[in-house]
């Protein structure tokens, strides 16, 4: 073909003066190629719909007028749907690298001489179909500046479900900053809400649902974030029609108790009205659930988890009108967050932990406290033996237990974290008697012994010292528990969207609360990070 990708007429005398080239060459090409020449960039998930943010400066893939015949047809339904027939190889291919990406992953293990087996070069996110090529939908704005910035014509029809309307009235108040994210995403049928922790995206959610009034389906990961969005829907929301009836195994009619519907761990409770689901349920139930294809709303809560293939799968079935995403940190580790972005578009609104530290007027101190401990060794050492002798450290355990005493005598709430539930267990002991109440946060509970400890743990009068010592996977999402002022970070955390994640338990409001401390043991930089990544290994 030539450089239009039209085929030659004689392909045998096209293929006689073809000079051919090196292996070298094609590497060099490709290496060139994946990313802004002849194939068009990938993308770079920069994409921002706040005003310092402009991706269009760093964007060279530009559409060419003579590569459609007539207008382009575009169909946006789960997906953004686009038309193949009147349209030229060349602009097909610029589509899909639209929707295409660089996985990080496989350059990292590059970089590391380990082997890139199974790990692709790039990620791709659209479908082929026999006449469209399927993208997903918060693609929409920027595939239409590049047709727009081409002069090129197109059409769409609009295959959205609009859901069933509701009668529901809000009775709460918003903050300014909560008001001005509505706002923000009312002007749009999707969008990402990217606020720190603390800032009320479960209000801003309700009262969404308030002003569109369409049925929704709220999607979450934990049954503790669940749980929270039950309890703000229904502290935010009245309704003026009667609750919803289902019908039992045997025929019966009953009545629900609430409007709001569950789904989650074998119980469904799902009208079609307003259903708040573990994503995982969903996932398990899709092909039975009559609800999932008529909701006109979908808000997917800590939408960061979107490049997860359950998460991915999920919500490219839905095909509801508006389609949101809140997310207090959307960065992930493994640099697959251009993902987060293309299904549910641009930050409409963003309120950072620092605009939150500034907002409450609280001071926040980072106290390091170093030991005689280094992990410097001739030898090689794995990260895991790294982190045991960190936690076995005599020393360092008795500057942690001190610290930690010293904070309660000065009225301070502590939250210990630990990576180990072992150290976090050896803390506790260490620790009894230091305050009046101490709780120890970790896995391997029943959801009834959970709920037990949440209840205890509201039950701590103000006047009673008190600790909590948690395995950092228990103080995720969700963990809502406004008296902290105090952060101990007792082994060490790799992963700094986590540790922000972590932070952010002390930013909410609790009245008396003049600052909050972290404090952080830091090990030798340079050996540490020097050790994580010799052991690292994709597996």
């Amino acid at each position: 073909m030539d450089e239009h990708w039209n085929p030659y007429p004689n392909q045998w005398r096209a293929l006689k003066h073809t000079q051919k080239i090196s292996e070298e060459l094609i590497d060099d090409c490709i290496q060139k190629w994946d990313y802004n020449d002849l194939l068009g960039p990938l993308f770079d998930g920069s994409i921002c719909a706040l005003e310092e943010e402009k991706p269009w400066n760093t964007s060279s893939l530009i559409f060419a007028q003579e590569d459609v015949s007539g207008t382009v047809k575009l169909v946006r339904a789960n997906q953004l749907y686009v038309e193949t027939t009147n349209l030229k190889p060349r602009l097909l291919n610029q589509i899909r690298r639209l929707a295409s990406f660089s996985n990080s992953e496989f350059y990292k293990t590059q970089r590391m001489g380990y082997s890139t087996h199974g790990l692709s070069r790039i990620i791709a996110c659209y479908d082929n179909f026999e006449r469209y090529i399927a993208i997903p939908r918060g693609l929409e704005e920027n595939l239409i500046g590049k047709l727009n910035q081409a002069s090129i014509e197109y059409e769409i029809e609009d295959q959205t479900a609009i859901g069933y309307p509701l009668r529901v009235q809000w009775k709460g108040n918003l903050y300014p900053r909560q008001q001005q994210a509505v706002d923000s995403l009312r002007k749009h049928n999707y969008g990402i809400l990217s606020a720190s922790t603390a800032f009320g995206k479960t209000v801003v959610g309700a009262s969404l649902i308030a002003q569109i009034k369409k049925s929704t389906l709220i999607l979450v990961h934990t049954t503790e974030i669940l749980n929270g969005w039950v309890e703000e829907l229904e502290r935010f929301l009245s309704w003026d029609e009667p609750l919803p009836e289902y019908k039992t195994p045997t025929g019966r009619k009953k009545v629900r108790k609430s409007h709001i519907g569950v789904l989650y761990a074998g119980k469904d409770t799902c009208a079609g009205k307003i259903d708040v689901a573990l994503i995982s349920s969903v996932s398990k139930k899709e092909s039975e659930h009559p609800f999932l294809h008529q909701y006109g709303m979908v808000i997917m809560d800590e939408c960061h988890h979107i490049p997860s293939k359950t998460y991915e799968q999920v919500i490219q079935k839905v095909p509801a009108r508006y389609r949101y995403g809140f997310s207090a940190t959307p960065k992930r580790e493994d640099g697959q967050e251009p993902k987060i972005f293309m299904y549910f578009g641009p930050i409409r609104y963003r309120f950072s932990a620092r605009d939150r530290a500034m907002q409450q007027g609280i001071q926040h101190l980072v106290v390091p406290r170093f030991t005689s401990l280094r992990l410097v060794n001739e030898k090689e050492i794995k990260i895991q033996e790294a982190y045991q002798m960190a936690i076995e450290n005599v020393r360092r355990n008795d500057l942690i237990v001190k610290d930690i005493q010293e904070a309660v005598k000065k009225g301070r709430t502590p939250l210990v974290l630990s990576r180990s539930r072992r150290h976090a267990q050896y803390l506790y002991r260490r620790l009894e008697g230091v305050s009046d109440q101490m709780f120890l946060l970790q896995g391997g509970k029943t959801p009834r012994e959970r709920s037990e400890i949440r209840r205890k743990m509201k039950e701590v009068r103000e006047n009673e010292s008190l600790i909590l010592i948690a395995i950092d996977k228990y103080i995720g999402e969700g963990f809502n528990y406004p008296r902290l002022d105090a952060l101990f970070l007792t082994t060490p955390f790799k992963n700094d969207v986590n540790v922000e994640q972590y932070v952010g338990r002390l930013n909410r409001d609790y009245a008396g609360k003049e600052n909050v401390i972290v404090s952080r043991m830091p090990h030798n930089a340079f050996t540490m990070r020097k050790t994580t990544k010799r052991c690292f290994r994709k597996t």
